[in-house]
């Protein structure tokens, strides 16, 4: 099976040829508080949490990882995080329509004759108002400081909703496990009785 990494931004593949040297490393479904910790810095708003969901080892520091013994495969230490991602996302320049050169060229010409009779106004520092240019800037620093306030809100949010849905999980599995047990000691008791053989009695 194909395996590739649910981190943001990552596109390494199993598949592929130069991620033959990384190891895949699978949610840990059964530790909730471990599983928290790894949510909250793979930063996804809807992160598959299930067993066929893997994090590459490019993801992890070097003293995350146990050397191997032999031919044994790489694994994480027990409590170890994932903590090197990068999540500024790069977007591709956007290719500009194609325009009419004859129409280039007008907007060309108008450019040229309005430089020419416009002289550029000299700048004076008494025209300019610094007062303004100060609200402004505090204006913008308290709207980005708005903004992360709603981020780190969100991300709580997200985080509440994958601890409940880990809680869900982990209760299906603990019902699950009972019935099994359950099963396992009504097969023992039946096997138990078929051993022992049939007394007779005389009288």
């Amino acid at each position: 099976m194909v395996k590739h990494c649910i981190a943001f931004g990552c596109q390494n593949r199993s598949s592929k040829a130069e991620c033959k040297d990384l190891s895949w490393h699978s949610l840990p479904l059964s530790n909730k508080n471990l599983l928290a910790q790894w949510l909250v810095k793979l930063r996804r708003e809807n992160t598959p949490v299930n067993k066929n969901s893997y994090v590459c080892s490019q993801h992890f520091e070097a003293n995350c990882f146990i050397k191997p013994m032999g031919g044994q495969r790489i694994r994480l230490k027990p409590d170890s995080v994932p903590t090197k991602f990068i999540f500024t996302a790069v977007e591709k320049p956007k290719r500009k329509e194609p325009a009419d050169r004859a129409t280039l060229n007008t907007k060309k010409t108008k450019i040229e004759k309005s430089q020419q009779h416009s002289a550029p106004e000299p700048i004076t520092i008494e025209n300019t108002d610094f007062k303004s240019v100060s609200n402004g800037m505090e204006t913008e620093h308290l709207e980005s400081e708005g903004l992360f306030q709603i981020v780190d809100e969100n991300w709580e949010h997200q985080l509440q909703l994958k601890n409940e849905e880990i809680s869900c999980l982990l209760e299906k599995w603990q019902t699950k496990e009972r019935e099994l047990n359950k099963n396992y000691k009504s097969r023992r008791i039946n096997l138990k009785k078929k051993e022992v053989p049939e007394r007779s009695w005389n009288y």
